[in-house]
């Protein structure tokens, strides 16, 4: 799994910003979170049941990237370089934002 289709995934689950981000950060590498069960995520500080069940839950992110490149909208991750600076300097900024053109 790409970094961005990881990100993606955490994103549908509603439940994880970038400060949830940087604490499964800190327990592995992106790739792997999808890997881990409830008990697992449940470990990591600031992930309790509620949120750790919408993680392992959350759905694939295939059709929503599928669908966003059929609507020719692209997928910035905020590991992206791309990503404006301004939002990545906030606590909690959003993980993946959905752009239609340029950002200026």
């Amino acid at each position: 799994m790409t970094d961005l289709e990881a990100l993606v995934r955490l994103n549908l689950s509603g439940m994880v910003g970038s400060a949830l981000l940087r604490r499964l950060l800190d327990a592995g590498p992106l790739d792997r979170v999808h890997k881990l069960g409830t008990r697992e995520l449940e470990r990591i500080p600031g992930i309790g049941p509620v949120t750790a069940r919408a993680i392992v839950q959350a759905g694939e992110p295939g059709p929503e990237l599928d669908r966003a490149a059929r609507a020719r909208i692209e997928i910035l991750s905020c590991l992206s370089p791309e990503y404006p600076a301004a939002l990545r300097g906030l606590y909690d900024h959003p993980l993946v934002l959905y752009r239609r053109g340029t950002l200026t």
